[in-house]
């Protein structure tokens, strides 16, 4: 079945004309998708994955210029009239896109919607809704009967996208194309979302095409990858093969960009160097080669095509095509280890948290009957960091992680507790000093465009701290500018520029800047790196630890990728529907954790490497509303080693565990912490799968 060509692009080429230049996205392809397989595509932002996932659906804007042929079961695409169009899409070929709220209506019931996608098709209205409720079964969408009628905002995120995912499949089509489907979601959904694809994959023979930057994801899910690069193709084949044996440097670079739970974290993370290609000028040669260590001279003026290098395994490249044995041992430049600056526990910590406490209520309007619950965001967090330390907060969406980041700074008031900051009461300060205690705590925030004013330039925004907190006289202030740049990495020549003239690592570097202007004592960083591909997040995350080094701030670091974070952090604390349930050394943590919430997010964690099988712990059902949080422990209702599964625990639900010293600097919130190592042998009352 699967040796069937389904789909197939034939080079193909696309450019988008524009005032600044014609930016050529897609330059010359050639791929098959074949029936009931499951191929990723992968790349940095740039590479052309995204266009070429579009162009298999002719979803372009009209401007954009195509050639080269897609052939459906021998039909061309690009061909294609406005009638047929509308059968192949949604009919034999749909696309489950990034964000799923932004794929639904919010005013239309789930329902409605995936039956729409039927009812275009001809579908009754009435077999529509009861084949929209058997998809949201199909998919995993609990009692589909009753939620068939909520509205989206009644969805998690990872709910959301299920229901994007049925409607996608609601018409039964051949070709499934994700376009970076679990980016946005925390490790649990994203194992949940994967399983949903691996199943429907093997139930209904459904081809999946896997657009990601994520090579975890990609070795979990994918039997074949192709990897591209300036808008090429620079190397395809099995994902197993791929992955253990690159034939391309590009490949190689980024296999060792992405971070692991297995490897030292004392190493400076692999960078790699330089930026992608310009698409409105791309280079004659191999575009890979301005970044390429191996690079010979040939390289730069003729691009390689792809060769054979195994059974079903291209690439293109120059040098590894003469060298097939021994080229990455060549390449591969030795990261020195270096060791974490070791912080004194008699340090007096810069920032300290104390029983903070928030419940965001509901606004009430006039004709409001009752109050309704508030949803309680924090619930007696504690912690402290010292200087030069960092603490990395983890946790799925909704856990307190930002309101807890936002109170550090001021941002968010709390309900009750204390935020010190160098020993001042945050909360009890107000207007000079409130101004002060400001300047010593500031913040890197997860979208950086977002977050730097789009009409000033780059300069005027680095300056901007320094004139509110004075804290160089007005004729000083162009050159400290050029320094902060400098110190980041960057031109103090482009302070001219505006935001839109940088790319995505160097606009984080501008934010990194900005904060620093104001020479903080703590940082906090909100997911600043999510949003970035594995070699920028490389380099942004080793700029954050020299200048560590160098400075001596403290780093709050908050994301959801708990292996980059343990690579980042000194110590981790999880936190879990508004609660800190474990914390202590980063290393000890990730490797022996001693809460069974930590370790479901541990083997969460994609691997990049084929043959690890580390044993998957897939929580049931959705984090529980903060606005109606379960009694005794939180974490019970999803617990797997709690009440569940094994019955006699009824003190989890009865009684909250209180967060405790369970070894020396360790400590967690569970009342049977002495069994959770035992997770990865003793699951037979549990919902654990291989992965």
């Amino acid at each position: 079945m699967k040796t069937e060509t389904l789909l197939e692009v034939r080079g193909l080429r696309v450019e988008f004309p524009g005032s600044a230049g014609t930016v050529h996205a897609v330059r010359g392809i050639d791929l098959g998708v074949r029936a009931g397989e499951r191929l990723a595509i992968v790349g940095e932002s740039g590479s052309g994955k995204t266009v070429t996932a579009r162009t298999l659906l002719r979803l372009l804007p009209a401007t954009a210029a195509m050639t080269g042929q897609v052939l459906f079961k021998g039909r061309d695409v690009l061909a294609m009239g406005d009638s047929e169009l509308r059968r192949y899409r949604g009919g034999d070929a749909a696309m489950v896109f990034q964000d799923s709220l932004a794929a639904l209506n919010p005013v239309m019931r789930i329902g409605e919607q995936v039956a729409e996608a039927m009812r275009v098709h001809g579908v009754s209205k009435t077999a529509a809704r009861s084949r929209a409720v058997d998809m949201l079964d199909l998919v995993g969408v609990p009692d589909p009967q009753r939620r068939v009628d909520e509205y989206p905002h009644q969805f998690s995120g990872g709910m959301r996208q299920r229901v994007v995912i049925a409607m996608a499949l609601v018409n039964d089509p051949d070709v499934l194309i994700c376009d970076e489907p679990t980016t946005a979601l925390d490790v649990t959904v994203q194992a949940q979302i994967l399983e949903v694809f691996a199943r429907l994959n093997e139930q209904l023979g459904t081809a999946v095409v896997l657009i990601t930057h994520n090579l975890g994801v990609v070795a979990s899910l994918c039997e074949r990858t192709v990897v591209m690069y300036g808008g090429r193709i620079a190397e395809m084949g099995d994902t197993e093969q791929l992955l253990t044996e690159p034939a391309h440097p590009y490949t190689a670079q980024l296999l060792r960009s992405v971070p692991r739970l297995g490897v030292e974290s004392t190493r400076r993370m692999h960078a790699i160097p330089g930026q992608p290609p310009d698409p409105h000028h791309p280079p004659q040669g191999c575009p890979f080669a301005p970044r390429c260590a191996l690079a010979e001279e040939r390289c730069a003026v003729e691009a390689p095509d792809l060769t054979r290098r195994g059974h079903g395994h291209v690439a293109a490249c120059w040098v590894t095509a003469d060298r097939p044995h021994g080229w990455e041992t060549v390449s591969a430049d030795e990261i020195a280890v270096t060791a974490r600056r070791p912080v004194s526990s008699a340090e007096r910590p810069v920032l300290v948290v104390e029983d903070a406490e928030k419940t965001f209520l509901p606004r009430q309007g006039l004709l409001a009957r009752r109050r309704q619950a508030g949803v309680r965001a924090l619930d007696g967090v504690s912690l402290a960091i010292r200087p030069a330390e960092t603490l990395g907060l983890v946790g799925e969406s909704g856990c307190g992680k930002s309101t807890l980041g936002r109170a550090v700074l001021g941002l968010q008031d709390i309900d009750a507790g204390q935020v010190l900051v160098a020993g001042d009461d945050l909360r009890a300060a107000r207007g000079r000093e409130l101004r002060r205690l400001r300047r010593r705590a500031q913040i890197v925030f997860q979208d950086p465009y977002a977050s730097l004013n789009p009409r000033h330039t780059v300069g005027a925004l680095v300056a901007e701290p320094l004139k509110i907190h004075q804290i160089v006289p007005p004729d000083q202030i162009a050159a400290r500018v050029d320094q902060l740049l400098e110190l980041v990495g960057l031109n103090p020549g482009h302070a001219g520029r505006l935001p839109r003239e940088f790319s995505g690592g160097q606009r984080q570097r501008i934010a990194i800047a900005r904060a620093l202007a104001t020479e903080p004592d703590v940082v906090v960083l909100d997911e600043p790196v999510s949003a970035l591909d594995v070699s920028l997040q490389a380099q942004v995350v080793n700029l954050l630890r020299d200048l560590q080094d160098r400075l001596g701030v403290a780093y709050l670091f908050i994301a959801h990728d708990i292996a980059l974070v343990r690579y980042m952090s000194d110590r981790i604390a999880v936190m879990y529907l508004g609660q800190v349930v474990e914390q202590g050394d980063a290393d000890e943590v990730c490797a022996d954790p001693l809460h069974p919430y930590t370790a479901s997010l541990l083997s969460a964690v994609p691997d990049p490497e084929p043959k690890a099988r580390r044993e998957r712990i897939i929580l049931s059902g959705d984090v529980p509303s903060p606005a109606n949080p379960p009694p005794g422990c939180r974490f019970h209702t999803r617990c797997p080693i709690g009440p569940m599964a094994r019955p006699g625990r009824e003190i989890c639900v009865t009684t909250p565990p209180p967060l405790a010293e369970a070894r020396p600097g360790r400590l967690t919130a569970c009342h049977f912490a002495t069994d959770v190592p035992g997770l990865t042998t003793s699951r037979e009352n549990t919902d654990v799968r291989r992965g």
